[in-house]
C-alpha cells in the first residue's frame, strides 16, 4: 500500500530546561531555552498516477510469484505421489515374497524325507528373491 505525502514542512521545537534536552513539535514551556528546526519531508510526493502504477506492477509480480509458487507446489505433489505409489507397490512384492518364504516353510515342515532337500532349497531361494526384493 502507497501513502501519499504532503509536500509541507513540519517544524520541531529543540527545548532546553535546565540542561536537559527534549524534541516536541509543539512550542516549548515559557522557562524552557527554545529553538526551532525545520523538518523537510522525507519522502517526494508521488501522483495518483504513478501511485496507481508502482501498485499495479507490485500487484502483477506477486501474481507470477504466486503463480510460480503454485506449479512448483504441484510438481511437488506429483512427485510425492509418484514416490508414494512406487513405496506401496514395493512393500506390496517385499509382503507377497515373505508369503512365499512362509509357504515354503510349511511345505518343509509337512515335506517327506526324500522331498526335504527340495523344500530347503525352495526357502533358500524365496529368501534370497526376498533379499532382493524387499532390500534387505
Amino acid at each position: 500500500m502507497l501513502t501519499l505525502v504532503s509536500t509541507s514542512q513540519a517544524q520541531t521545537y529543540k527545548c532546553d530546561v535546565n540542561g536537559s534536552v527534549s524534541y516536541s513539535q509543539t512550542p516549548c514551556i515559557a522557562s524552557a531555552k527554545q529553538s526551532v528546526m525545520d523538518t523537510p519531508a522525507a519522502i517526494p510526493p508521488y501522483s495518483e498516477k504513478t501511485a496507481k502504477e508502482i501498485a499495479t506492477k507490485e500487484k502483477n509480480k506477486a501474481n507470477q510469484l504466486a503463480q510460480s509458487r503454485h506449479k512448483a507446489e504441484e510438481k511437488n505433489d506429483r512427485e510425492m505421489k509418484a514416490i508414494a505409489a512406487r513405496n506401496a507397490k514395493k512393500k506390496q512384492q517385499c509382503d507377497a515374497q515373505q508369503l512365499k518364504i512362509k509357504w515354503a516353510k510349511e511345505d518343509l515342515a509337512n515335506a517327506k524325507p526324500k522331498a526335504e532337500s527340495q523344500a530347503r532349497q525352495k526357502i533358500k531361494r524365496a529368501t534370497e528373491k526376498a533379499a532382493l526384493v524387499c532390500g534387505k
